[in-house]
């Protein structure tokens, strides 16, 4: 395991500390926690972008009658198995 030396805000020190502490976690796992799960936010926001994106694609086609009922919810279907998946991928 690597030994790291940072400089940070005495503030933001103090509110890591206090919600660590709250947690029963040490500094450095929950530093390690929230790295992580920034990371794992960062790499899914163009697909959650993307996902909605279809979403509104999607139902624009049905309100305007370009698809069927059937195939809306089965694209629809489609689309929540895959925002599914990725919640999943934590």
């Amino acid at each position: 395991m690597a030994r790291v030396q940072i400089s940070i805000d005495d503030v933001v020190l103090e509110k890591i500390d206090a919600f660590a502490k709250q947690s029963s976690l040490s500094r450095s796992a929950f530093l390690s926690m929230a790295a992580i799960d920034y990371i794992a936010a960062k790499e899914k926001a163009p697909l959650l972008t993307s996902a909605f994106s279809s979403m509104a694609t999607l139902v624009d086609m049905r309100v305007k009658g370009e698809i069927s009922q059937e195939d809306f919810q089965l694209r629809l279907d489609g689309l929540d198995k895959s925002l599914k998946n990725l919640n999943e991928d934590k």
